[in-house]
């Protein structure tokens, strides 16, 4: 009976004398990465409560979008900008999609949130 991932994790033996980790993770068929995975909680890497809610001074756009049948690739275009905390701040991830295909046209990341960045 084939062993269990956490169970083949156990038997790493990070003092080895002579098998290296890199080594012992290919004997026993698992990530090196999965070592050094520490589980966090959603809530540590989110910012506070109600990042969503629209504010009231800023208006609320319509979608322009509803009701136009999507049936080819780029017909439609969407981007959007996401940040990723780090320890030491963040780094932002912009994508821009074709909405068909669900095709990456373009992505970029930075540490920064420049214009020059985001345009191409």
């Amino acid at each position: 009976m084939k062993k269990t991932v956490p169970e083949r994790k156990s038997m790493i033996d990070k003092d080895h004398a002579s098998l290296s980790l890199v080594q012992q993770c290919i004997l026993l068929s698992i990530s090196r990465s999965s070592l050094y995975y520490r589980k966090m909680g959603l809530r540590s890497l989110l910012p506070g409560p109600h990042t969503s809610k629209p504010s009231q001074e800023n208006p609320v756009y319509p979608y322009l979008l509803r009701g136009l049948e999507i049936s080819h690739p780029n017909q439609v275009w969407a981007t959007d900008i996401t940040y990723i905390p780090m320890k030491n701040g963040f780094m932002y991830l912009m994508a821009i999609i074709d909405l068909y295909s669900r095709y990456v046209v373009h992505w970029s990341v930075s540490n920064s949130m420049e214009v020059e960045w985001v345009v191409i």
